[in-house]
């Protein structure tokens, strides 16, 4: 089974560049400290963010660490982007004055985890600055080819306010604030299972079947495919127990004693 991330079709830059994402990456620019000589942004994807990065801001050295060879054979930035693991950051201690790490901790099974959380903090000199979804609740979609059933944001673990707080025991917390739109299901209990009902059939156009790599043709994007929608009602329905939720947090921790 080849991993979602090392298709290309994961890595295209109209998923990345436009709309919410790039509410995202400018939300995150402007949280850069100042002062700020040398950047490291770690899981960097196809490295949006660093090419966004390199028209805004005029920082000595800018570099990327990327795990999936598709995402670096497609990057979209000027600086160097390095295949690596973020659990294993081939640097030196400090050698960073800011780390990133955007939109990654939530991809990565416990042990990978907990090590990239160390590993961090010991290549950061100054700062540190990180996004994750914000209180996700995680729903599975189904691949209409195959029938797979898969979270498409291939998500492992939720983030919470006290989760974030905790995150860095070498550094504060000096900055933390829920940013963006999704929508979201009342009655907490409930959610999931409502979720999976009125949202579950629907086909993301970003995702990808990780069983038969099955994407969204380019002629049906638009459609954003939807299997047995029930259309009226569920509009109707998704008015009357769905509302408008933070998709972000975007927090910014400062190293203890400097």
């Amino acid at each position: 089974m080849q991993s979602t991330f090392e298709l290309d079709a994961t890595w295209e830059a109209e998923h990345y560049l436009d709309g919410a994402e790039r509410e995202r990456i400018e939300k995150t620019i402007s949280m850069i400290p100042s002062g700020i000589n040398n950047l490291l942004d770690v899981g960097t994807g196809n490295a949006a963010f660093l090419a966004v990065l390199e028209e805004r801001l005029a920082i000595s050295q800018i570099e990327g660490l990327e795990y999936s060879e598709a995402g670096i054979r497609n990057k979209l930035c000027k600086a160097p982007v390095r295949q690596g693991s973020a659990d294993r950051l081939p640097f030196n201690k400090f050698d960073f004055d800011l780390v990133t790490c955007l939109e990654v901790l939530e991809h990565l099974p416990q042990p990978v985890f907990r090590n990239a959380v160390q590993e961090i903090q010991r290549v950061a000199g100054k700062y540190i600055l990180v996004s994750v979804p914000y209180q996700e609740n995680r729903v599975n979609v189904t691949c209409p080819q195959c029938n797979c059933k898969f979270n498409p944001n291939t998500h492992v673990r939720s983030f919470y306010k006290r989760d974030i707080e905790n995150l860095f025991a070498d550094f504060e917390l000096t900055f933390l604030e829920s940013f963006g739109n999704k929508r979201e299901m009342y009655f907490g209990k409930y959610r999931n299972v409502a979720k999976q009902v009125f949202m579950g059939k629907k086909f993301p156009k970003q995702a990808v079947c990780p069983l038969c790599q099955y994407t969204l043709a380019s002629n049906e994007m638009k459609k954003s495919v939807t299997m047995k929608s029930g259309s009226n009602k569920l509009s109707l329905i998704k008015r009357l127990f769905f509302y408008n939720a933070p998709r972000w947090y975007i927090a910014l921790y400062k190293r203890k004693g400097i």
